[in-house]
């Protein structure tokens, strides 16, 4: 985890080098047309050559910046997170859903924010999101330059094999991947297990902090399920 959030700081570090450079090319480009203009050739000579090594440092910048560690996506999640999620889905005893959002960089997607949502029907067994407030909450995200990155909710029953996606499940994650939006799903049991799931997309799942015990590669257990008070 810790190898690969510092490859992810140098790709952003890389970025913002990239940007400087631009610029700097940009100022000499200018300077060597108006010493062009002004048959200054020995200046002229000496910007040319500083441009040429501005030039290598950008491509190696761009190479930088742009690498993939893996093709398959990375979602990174906050311990402290999941379990607000499973805090705030496990509130009444019928089903209940929220979207996800929070950054992309490259490959690597942190999640980090609950977007609420109105659900349209709603049971022990059963949760429809309303079809105007999602688009709402999908115009509202776009307006911030945010995405929609996954949508959590809960299961009635105890255990891991409560958290198997339904027949439903899997239909609203095909519809969203029709909508060319990058999510996955995860479904938690009302005793805090959690399951992260997508029909036909790899991925990997990173969990940040303590109080989450890792089952396997796509299911977990929140072992300290406690609302934490926010600072």
């Amino acid at each position: 985890m810790a190898k690969k959030i510092g490859n992810l700081v140098l790709k952003l570090q890389w970025q913002r080098r990239k940007k400087i450079i631009e610029r700097q090319m940009d100022a000499l480009i200018s300077k060597l047309k108006e010493k062009a203009l002004s048959h200054s050739v020995e200046e002229s000579r000496n910007l040319f050559s500083a441009i040429l090594d501005l030039s290598e440092l950008h491509r190696i910048a761009v190479e930088l910046s742009s690498q993939k560690d893996k093709k398959e996506l990375i979602y990174i999640i906050p311990s402290l997170f999941l379990i607000d999620c499973h805090n705030y889905l496990k509130q009444q005893e019928e089903e209940s859903l929220h979207f996800v959002t929070g950054v992309e960089i490259d490959n690597v997607v942190v999640l980090d924010r609950i977007v609420k949502i109105d659900l349209e029907k709603q049971s022990v067994v059963y949760a429809r999101a309303d079809s105007i407030s999602v688009r709402k909450v999908l115009v509202e995200l776009t307006r911030y330059d945010y995405k929609l990155f996954a949508y959590f909710h809960i299961h009635p029953g105890l255990g891991k094999e409560a958290t198997h996606p339904s027949d439903i499940d899997m239909r609203l994650d095909k519809l969203l991947r029709q909508g060319n939006y990058k999510t996955i799903g995860a479904i938690f049991s009302r005793d805090g297990f959690v399951r992260f799931f997508s029909n036909g997309k790899k991925f990997e799942i990173q969990i940040y902090g303590k109080g989450v015990r890792e089952i396997d590669a796509k299911t977990f257990e929140l072992t300290e399920a406690v609302k934490i008070p926010q600072i």
